[in-house]
């Protein structure tokens, strides 16, 4: 699949909410998971490449049908996306949302192979992580 290179804005805006799942299942078991308990329909995109000094490690990526919820695998083959939450598996990214975070974590908490899940404070995340977050 080809992959395509995201540049990072450094415009900081946190219009988004960010949920951490622990699972060792694949992306693609995750994402039928969470679309058959949100009634949503990620789709498997391009890997997200983030550009490095030290390498590009590239992350399983999945996008919803009105691009308001992504699923973004943490772990990569040449890295972690986020290194201060290494034992998160994946984020959920949801943007512009009128419904409670709470209530999306209550549905998936619920899954089988989903071992835990967590909203995930934004403040905790470096600037840096913030940024690419909210580019993604």
């Amino acid at each position: 699949m080809k992959k395509k290179i995201h540049k990072i804005n450094d415009e900081l805006e946190n219009n988004f909410s960010l949920i951490g799942i622990v699972s060792s299942a694949s992306g693609y078991k995750l994402s039928w998971t969470i679309n058959n308990l949100l009634k949503i329909n990620l789709q498997l995109q391009e890997d997200y490449l983030l550009l490095l000094k030290d390498g590009s490690p590239n992350f399983a990526f999945y996008l919803s049908e009105n691009e308001n919820i992504k699923l973004i695998s943490n772990k990569s083959d040449k890295g972690i996306l986020a290194y201060k939450l290494k034992n998160v598996d994946y984020f959920i990214k949801i943007e512009n949302s009128s419904e409670s975070i709470d209530n999306k974590i209550n549905i998936l908490k619920n899954a089988k192979i989903i071992q835990a899940i967590l909203s995930i404070n934004l403040q905790i995340l470096s600037k840096k992580q913030n940024k690419i977050f909210a580019n993604i």
